[in-house]
């Protein structure tokens, strides 16, 4: 099987199954999810810290708190504050996309077998030669064409 036969059978895109919370390289119906929307009214600012971003909010009680703003959508998401263990997942990588439909509320365990589901599609892109290794700069790349 040649490198193109490989790529058009398995296809070149990475979805995530909401149902199982792991990555996989086959789309299926729990890969949809209805698109969620929340008003981000009660941020008022936003403050860069250790890299990510937290925003500065008044809480009900009239305090102002500094969270992720990941945690204050997913908490807006659940209309609860996040039990011990939960995590907010950023299912493209990038922690600066906090789109409410980019995230999603994982514990600790399933958001470790959600990494690690998704270093599996990177083996498997490897593999059939999507993605390299730059042994200079220590970092996957994905190749052209």
């Amino acid at each position: 099987m040649s490198k193109g036969e490989r790529f058009t059978s398995w296809g070149s895109k990475v979805w995530f199954d909401f149902k199982k919370n792991k990555y996989s390289l086959k789309q299926n119906n729990n890969c949809k999810r209805e698109e969620i929307k929340i008003d981000k009214f009660y941020l008022e600012e936003k403050k860069r810290k250790y890299g990510g971003i937290f925003y500065k909010y008044v809480d009900l009680d009239g305090n102002k708190i500094f969270k992720k703003a990941c945690v204050v959508i997913a908490e807006k998401i659940l209309g609860r504050r996040l039990y011990y263990g939960e995590v907010t997942h950023h299912i493209d990588g990038n922690e600066l996309n906090n789109d409410v439909n980019n995230l999603v509320i994982l514990n600790k365990s399933s958001h470790r077998k959600a990494h690690y589901s998704l270093q599996k599609c990177t083996s498997e892109f490897f593999k059939m030669e999507i993605v390299g290794f730059d042994r200079e700069k220590k970092e996957y790349f994905v190749k052209d064409g």
